[in-house]
């Protein structure tokens, strides 16, 4: 729906900067409307289609719908091949073809799982909401499926069910699926929520990995480069050996995604002291984060000895915020004991029994602990002891 320059959507991939993204150029002015950090692969071929129908935009990669948004600024108008800052970027088998009549499927614009994080004894308020663009030729129905074993719903025929998981032995995630349809098209997507055994989340805990694994602690990688993740308790001590990082948005510069083991056990810890040791033999990040939720929301302590900072922020909603920052490096190859203490609204680390930080913060009230590395292939903890 290219007009001129000044008015038109555009779907864009990058890379080295981790999106795909949809955004719309309205008399000049740019507006987001869809985006996911999902980079492409050099080299590789990809089967892209666009489908703009009244006022739906739908973008879809080798006929997987990966975008599905309601937008009525621009009715009408051509296409374009773009390219940005890309000396490499090929276009081919370039077909149009008219879309008149026909049903609109529904869009699902929220997907929710309240909280995604139980324990086995609790419940999550589910809720999707959808929209039908064409009003029909059905009213909106609701089928929710939980595969045999995996939990039950009050109800699986409507908008907003309550989810009982089963009791689990550990820490599970259980893929829940909901089906919206109009009476004519379908629409589904599917969200996980994470079941953890009452019995596990207990304190104290105390893990000095001589027993040469990591079991308990789940990995999760962020960065974009420098892939994958090292993680090894091997030695006796749990060691990350990757550089693995993506570099932070210009404007959000402290988001600084790496990789990072979070505690399973511990999703629904409160009030809590964690004391470890930590040591780099690099000198990028080094960290813990703390009340961990999700990917989306927790905070993080880290260090770095190349950029001169140490760091206390806050990812709430995916949302960063720098709660407290000094400029003292570590040194390399020292071993430090970290504390982190988490009381109410009270956050403070320590770093060999000298108080750091202190801040005041009520935004994330339960949540285990991390351990963090960004771009740092040496990063060492041991020791650790939650209480």
């Amino acid at each position: 729906r290219y007009q001129d320059s000044d008015n038109y959507y555009r779907f864009s991939w990058d890379k080295k900067r981790n999106y795909r993204r949809l955004v719309k150029n309205e008399g000049g002015v740019f507006t987001l409307l869809a985006e996911d950090p999902v980079p492409y692969i050099i080299g590789q071929t990809y089967q892209l289609r666009i489908i703009a129908q009244d006022t739906l935009l739908q973008v879809s990669v080798d006929d997987v719908p990966i975008f599905s948004v309601a937008d009525s600024a621009l009715s009408s108008g051509s296409i374009a091949l773009y390219t940005w800052r890309n000396a490499g970027g090929y276009f081919d088998d370039v077909m149009v073809t008219p879309l008149s009549g026909g049903n609109l499927p529904p869009v699902i614009s929220s997907f929710t799982a309240t909280p995604s994080t139980i324990m086995d004894g609790q419940t999550s308020q589910l809720e999707v909401i959808a929209n039908d663009l064409d009003s029909g030729p059905s009213l909106l129905s609701y089928n929710w499926i939980v595969q045999p074993g995996e939990g039950g719903l009050d109800d699986s025929t409507i908008s907003n069910p309550i989810y009982t998981p089963p009791n689990v032995s550990s820490v599970q995630t259980f893929t829940l699926t909901v089906e919206v349809s109009d009476g004519e098209d379908t629409t589904t997507d599917t969200i996980d929520v994470t079941v953890i055994d009452t019995d596990s989340s207990s304190l104290p805990i105390n893990d000095d990995f001589d027993d040469g694994d990591y079991s308990g602690w789940t990995i999760i990688n962020e960065g974009t480069a420098n892939t994958p993740s090292a993680w090894s308790a091997a030695s006796g001590t749990m060691c990350q050996s990757s550089s693995i990082y993506s570099l932070p948005n210009v404007a959000v510069y402290i988001e600084k995604f790496g990789t990072y083991a979070y505690y399973s056990g511990g999703l629904t810890w409160t009030d809590y002291q964690a004391d470890m040791t930590i040591r780099s033999e690099d000198q990028n990040a080094i960290g813990v984060m703390f009340r961990y939720q999700d990917s989306n929301n927790y905070y993080r302590f880290s260090w770095d000895k190349k950029r001169n900072y140490r760091r206390l922020v806050k990812n709430e909603g995916g949302v960063f915020t720098l709660l407290a920052e000094d400029p003292v490096p570590y040194i390399i190859g020292q071993t430090y004991q970290l504390r982190i203490v988490v009381q109410d609204t009270l956050l403070q680390v320590s770093v060999d029994d000298v108080p750091i930080f202190s801040v005041a913060d009520s935004a994330l009230s339960s949540g285990s602990i991390a351990l963090y590395t960004w771009r740092n292939a040496g990063g060492y903890f041991d020791d650790i002891v939650v209480e």
